[in-house]
């Protein structure tokens, strides 16, 4: 019986520790951090890296900024004018004046209203001078005396020689059994043609012949 008894009380024991969890043994209890939470050495490093770009971008940006900025040039900066600074001497002012205002300014003032016309002299006319009338010369015609007729009467009167031929060269034959050429005073001739009067009668090889007034005249490419 006692063995009985002592089985049930262990039976009775471990249901009671089944049912109770704080008497199972288990693991030592650890201390657990707060939830979101980061270390402290984790924090500085995340604030030191924020600052260095920061600081980066602060940098980035001046020297974009300078960049924009054109720099003037050589030339510009030698046109700049300099700014001097001129004293000038002092000069003694003189005293002021006080100009009177209002109607003892006004009766000062005059407006001369007369109009002045001047005449202008007439021009001056100059003096017509009489033209003088025309002198008439009297031709007196020379009566020749009786002396000067009768010697007159005696001379014989001079035949007026006749119009000599006139100038003509020859200077080119085409010669040709029918319709033969000649070149007369640089004009292309055929028989009974003429110029300056004188008229081609024959052309042969070597001369021409022309007649002007009924005399003829041999024309030849050696001679006149």
């Amino acid at each position: 019986m006692s063995l009985i008894n002592d089985a049930l009380k262990r039976a009775n024991q471990t249901a009671r520790q089944k049912n109770d969890p704080s008497s199972l043994p288990g693991t030592p209890m650890q201390p657990v951090d707060p939830p979101g939470g980061t270390p402290p050495g984790r924090s500085n490093v995340v604030a030191i890296l924020l600052l260095v770009v920061i600081g980066l971008a602060g940098l980035f940006f001046a020297l974009w900024w300078n960049t924009r900025q054109p720099t003037p040039s050589v030339a510009q900066r030698s046109a700049e004018p300099s700014e001097t600074v001129v004293v000038a001497p002092a000069t003694l002012s003189p005293p002021l004046s006080v100009e009177p205002v209002g109607d003892a300014k006004r009766s000062r003032i005059q407006i001369n209203t007369n109009i002045v016309i001047r005449e202008l002299p007439a021009p001056a006319v100059e003096p017509k001078v009489p033209e003088a009338p025309p002198v008439v010369v009297a031709s007196v015609a020379s009566i020749p005396s009786a002396a000067a007729t009768n010697g007159n009467s005696s001379v014989a009167e001079m035949p007026v020689p006749p119009p000599g031929f006139p100038v003509v060269k020859l200077q080119g034959i085409f010669f040709r059994l029918k319709n033969p050429e000649a070149v007369v005073n640089g004009k292309i001739l055929r028989v009974g043609e003429s110029v300056l009067g004188a008229k081609v009668t024959r052309i042969d090889r070597r001369e021409v012949i022309v007649e002007w007034n009924g005399q003829p005249k041999t024309l030849s490419l050696d001679g006149p």
